[in-house]
């Protein structure tokens, strides 16, 4: 990366600069379960297979009443 003397980059946009840098190598967390940070198709599969367990709960738990 070329130098840049400080007439075109500013102390304050260095600082800037900076912190996005640190921000970005270790970004907030939002919340939730992050399951190990493999992403929202990782999460998205998880609940559904939670609602699918949670319907087959209630199907059998149906069914035992009927009996």
């Amino acid at each position: 990366m070329p130098v840049f003397p400080s007439s075109v980059i500013g102390e304050k946009d260095l600082s800037s600069i900076a912190r996005y840098v640190e921000f970005v190598q270790q970004p907030p967390h939002p919340g939730g379960f992050p399951l190990h940070y493999y992403g929202p198709v990782a999460e998205g599969f998880v609940a559904v297979l939670v609602v699918i367990f949670l319907a087959v709960i209630a199907l059998w738990i149906e069914d035992k009443g009927r009996g």
